[in-house]
């Protein structure tokens, strides 16, 4: 049985899109495609990503949904720069969404504060 699993996005998440957006404008369509992989990875192997999704765990915190980073995607027409995107999957809900887009030459690592707000309680 395929499931499709729907996408929601966090406030900040839009506004760095549209921030990539205006460097690449192949990036909305090849967007579109990368949420399309991602629901084929979960329904090809039974709800759960490869390994080139990376999860992302945190000690000192109870995590609710699993968090993942995605890093091997590619900006076609902007200057080759690799993009990170950060998301959730509620599986209850069928639900991903991105918390987070960023170019890994202009941010090392991803924001824990972001996350920790959304959906990380404290233990």
């Amino acid at each position: 049985m395929t499931i499709k699993y729907n996408f929601d996005y966090h406030p900040s998440f839009k506004k760095e899109f549209k921030s990539i957006f205006k460097q690449c404008p192949n990036f909305k369509s090849d967007f579109k495609r990368f949420k399309k992989v991602i629901n084929a990875d979960l329904n090809i192997n039974k709800h759960e990503l490869p390994k080139k999704y990376i999860q992302i765990h945190k000690r000192g915190y109870k995590i609710y949904f699993p968090i993942f980073k995605y890093r091997y995607f590619y900006c076609k027409d902007g200057n080759g720069s690799n993009l990170r995107f950060i998301f959730l999957i509620n599986r209850t809900e069928e639900l991903i969404y991105f918390t987070e887009v960023y170019k890994k030459n202009k941010k090392e690592n991803l924001d824990y504060k972001r996350i920790e707000n959304l959906f990380i309680k404290t233990s």
